[in-house]
C-alpha cells in the first residue's frame, strides 16, 4: 500500500513522515478486523474535491461525492478495476489531521468501506453505476446499485463505531461529536432533499426535460437514505454494548427528526432491511440480497414525488407522476 501526500505544509503539527507512520499504524491495527488486501493507496490531496473528480474521470467512475453545509467531508473510498484486478484508493481530507481522535475515526470509517467494497465484490454484488449510465440499462439494477450505496454507509458506520469502542476500551466514542455529526447531517438532508427535488421538478416542468430529475434524485435522495443508514449503524453498534442506550437514541431521533417529516413511514421499514442484510453478511447470494433495500430507496423517491419506469428501449422514464 502506498501513501501519497500532496500538500506542501505540515498537517496538525505533523510532517509527512509522521503522517505516514500514523496512517500505517491505524491500517495495521484495523487489519486485525478488516480485509484490506485490495487497498492500493491512501492519498491526501491538495484539492480534495477536484482531485477526487479527476481520479473518477480517469478510471471511468461515477463522478461526485457527498457535500453538505454543516461541515467538511473527511474521506472518500473509490473502488475500480486495473487489469482485471479489484483495487481501491482512499482519499483523506487534510483537515482530518487537525485532531487525533478525528483522524482515527475518519480513517477507521474509510477502511471499513474498503473492507465492505471488497466483500461485496467477492459476493458478486454488481458495482455501482458507472459514468453516464443512469439513463441506460435496467431500472431494477439502477436501484440495486443505489441500495448498495446505502448499505455501504450503514455497514461502515456500524463496523467503525464498534471497532472504535473496542480500541477505546469502552463506548465513550459513541457519545462523541461523530454521532452528533451524523445526526446533524441526516437532519440537514431531511430538509434539503425535499427542496432540491421540488426545485428540479419545477425546472423540468418549465423546460419539458425530465432527464435531469433522475440525476438530482439519485444524488440527493441517496444522500438522505444513506445518512439514515449511518444513523442506524450508530444505533446498532451502541446496542451491542448498551441495549438501553441504543433504544433511547432511536426514540429520541424519531421524536426530534423524523416524526413530523416525510421520512416517518420509511424510517421503520429501513431498520429490518438493514439488519437482515447484516445478519447474512458476508454470505450474500449476489445483488439480489439488496432487493428489499432497493425497494425502500424507490419508495423514498416516490414519497418525494419522483417516479420511474423502464421503457421497452431499456431507457429509464422519470417524472413527477406515477406512470
Amino acid at each position: 500500500m502506498e501513501i501519497e501526500i500532496n500538500v506542501l505544509s505540515d498537517l496538525g503539527g505533523m510532517n509527512k513522515k509522521t503522517i505516514k507512520l500514523s496512517i500505517n499504524s491505524i491500517v495495521l491495527k484495523l487489519s486485525n478486523y478488516l480485509d484490506l488486501t485490495t487497498l492500493e493507496s491512501i492519498t491526501i490531496p491538495s484539492e480534495f474535491g477536484a482531485d477526487i473528480i479527476n481520479f473518477q474521470r480517469e478510471h471511468g467512475l461515477l463522478e461526485g461525492y457527498t457535500k453538505h453545509d454543516s461541515g467538511y467531508v473527511g474521506g472518500k473510498t473509490l473502488s475500480y478495476m486495473i487489469n482485471g484486478n479489484f483495487k481501491q484508493t482512499v482519499f483523506l481530507n487534510q483537515k482530518v489531521f487537525e485532531d487525533h481522535a478525528v483522524r482515527f475515526c475518519i480513517v477507521n470509517h474509510e477502511l471499513c468501506h474498503v473492507h465492505d467494497d471488497y466483500m461485496q465484490f467477492k459476493m458478486g454484488v454488481k458495482p455501482k453505476l458507472e459514468k453516464n449510465s443512469q439513463q441506460e440499462g435496467v431500472l431494477k439494477e439502477a436501484f440495486l446499485s443505489l441500495a448498495g450505496s446505502v448499505w455501504a454507509e450503514y455497514i461502515a458506520t456500524r463496523l467503525s463505531a464498534k471497532q472504535a469502542a473496542i480500541e477505546d476500551g469502552d463506548n465513550s466514542l459513541y457519545n462523541s461529536e461523530f454521532i452528533a455529526g451524523d445526526l446533524q447531517l441526516f437532519s440537514e438532508f431531511l430538509v434539503t432533499t425535499e427542496k432540491e427535488i421540488s426545485s428540479q421538478t419545477n425546472v423540468s416542468r418549465t423546460s419539458g426535460d425530465w432527464s435531469k430529475l433522475f440525476d438530482v434524485a439519485r444524488g440527493s435522495v441517496n444522500q438522505l437514505v444513506g445518512a439514515a443508514g449511518k444513523v442506524y449503524g450508530n444505533i446498532h453498534a451502541i446496542e451491542e454494548f448498551n441495549s438501553e442506550g441504543g433504544k433511547q437514541l432511536r426514540e429520541n431521533i424519531y421524536e426530534m427528526c423524523i416524526k413530523q417529516s416525510s421520512f416517518k413511514n420509511i424510517w421503520p421499514e429501513l431498520e429490518p432491511a438493514l439488519q437482515t442484510l447484516y445478519d447474512n453478511y458476508p454470505n450474500w447470494n449476489g445483488s439480489e440480497e439488496l432487493s428489499e433495500l432497493a425497494e425502500i430507496v424507490q419508495i423514498t423517491w416516490n414519497t418525494l414525488g419522483v417516479y420511474t419506469n423502464e421503457l421497452e428501449s431499456g431507457r429509464i422514464w422519470v417524472g413527477p407522476l406515477r406512470p
